[in-house]
């Protein structure tokens, strides 16, 4: 075999390795691809979620009030019973 045969196998060689680094490359491309595809997707997620907590806090919020002031509406009206039960009392007293 001469020099330039074995160079040119050399060559042969060499270029045969640079496109299965090639292919690796674009392998890990592709992986790279769906790592951020799934990272987007769980980040989607997440602030759904969130957005639901926030949801979920208001209405607790509004639920919290309309507690408070059905406890309010109970005050006033135990105290509206209170005043009838006196105001029967005397009229029977007086009566």
């Amino acid at each position: 075999m001469s020099v330039n045969s074995y160079a040119n196998s050399a060559f042969e060689a060499a270029n045969s390795a640079g496109s299965y680094a090639n292919s690796a490359f674009a392998a890990a491309n592709s992986a790279g691809v769906y790592a951020n595809s799934g990272f987007t997707a769980a980040n989607t997620a997440d602030v759904k979620a969130t957005s639901a907590g926030v949801y979920g806090n208001s209405a607790f919020t509004a639920a919290n009030t309309a507690d408070v002031k059905a406890t309010s509406a109970g005050v006033y009206g135990n105290s509206a019973f209170s005043a009838a039960n006196t105001a029967d009392a005397k009229a029977v007293s007086a009566g």
